[in-house]
């Protein structure tokens, strides 16, 4: 039974030595799948910069505002017209992630309604509501819709 157990012994020290062996000789640089020239790991934003175009490229501040239903509960606050890199400075946290596909320069409008009586969204119920929707300028589209007040919780029934 010695003689047995010995076997087993020495044929898991002979594995082991063996995958330590592979393990030294393979290559240690790992590269990426793709050759450098097919990847970019900086590639161009997808909306690219607009601050240089004339005002008729844009849609106007009305039809930025009719682009947001508000009903008979909410009230203009503002529309500005800025560039993408103002709007974060002036409307987000610090800790946003940055959005590459939109170039700092591109202008957007920026609609704010406040909402006195609250606002009802998928996410919760928010008191004192202010609905933030920032709109492509030349193209009007939607790029991003923040709520900001008082989450009271779930959905009201």
């Amino acid at each position: 039974m010695n003689a047995s157990l010995l076997k087993i012994s020495l044929l898991l020290i002979s594995i082991a030595l063996a995958i330590s062996v592979v393990a030294l000789v393979a290559p240690s640089n790992i590269s990426h799948p793709f050759p450098q020239d097919k990847y970019n790991e900086n590639p161009a934003p997808a909306l690219h910069a607009t601050n240089n175009l004339s005002e008729g490229h844009f849609i106007t501040k009305e039809q930025a505002i009719a682009k947001v239903s508000v009903g008979k509960e909410g009230e203009l606050k503002s529309a500005e017209f800025v560039t993408w890199k103002q709007h974060l400075a002036n409307d987000e946290s610090k800790e946003q992630l940055v959005n590459t596909q939109i170039d700092p320069d591109r202008m957007v409008w920026v609609v704010k309604n406040y909402f006195p009586n609250g606002l009802d969204t998928k996410a919760g119920f928010y008191e004192k509501a202010t609905l933030i929707s920032v709109f492509d300028a030349q193209t009007g589209q939607l790029l991003e819709s923040t709520v900001m007040g008082d989450w009271k919780g779930q959905r009201l029934p």
